[in-house]
């Protein structure tokens, strides 16, 4: 299968995704998968369409989800420095940081707005923006292995 039809299904479980668990991304693994395989202008071009998708979609003021990714290559930048990238624990660790970077960006930008909020229920977001994230990469990247000419 080419790259970008599986990129493309990708983005549309994605969405998909997102419209029955609200609140939570989908797209970030993707990224991974690609800052793992060292590919960053794919990287950068999936980052730039998802954020005007995000950012379209969502009711915040723009800017959260820019926030948001810039979090998402500083801390795969630093974690690489550490850790192997490709490794699973790398993976869950760097899971844990982006569901807590993502309840921060988001505490943030509702404060800044002076929007009400529970931060109580804010916060339990974070174990399952966790798992979500680990899920979907481990699904994303098994079938991107297997059903994707990476090299082409």
């Amino acid at each position: 299968m080419p790259a970008w039809l599986w990129w493309s299904f990708y983005s549309l479980g994605a969405i998909w995704a997102q419209y029955f668990w609200a609140g939570l991304d989908f797209f970030t693994p993707g990224i991974l998968i690609c800052l793992q395989d060292r590919r960053i202008k794919t990287a950068l071009i999936l980052s730039g369409v998802w954020l005007f998708l995000v950012e379209g979609t969502g009711s915040l003021a723009f800017g959260s989800q820019l926030i948001y990714l810039v979090g998402v290559f500083v801390f795969f930048g630093a974690g690489a420095l550490r850790l192997e990238p490709e490794n699973p624990v790398f993976v869950v660790i760097f899971s844990l940081t982006l569901a807590l970077w993502h309840t921060a960006v988001s505490w943030s930008m509702l404060s800044l707005q002076d929007l009400q909020f529970d931060g109580g229920k804010l916060l339990a977001v974070v174990p399952g923006q966790w798992m979500a994230t680990v899920f979907v990469w481990g699904i994303a990247f098994l079938s991107s292995r297997f059903l994707v000419r990476i090299r082409t």
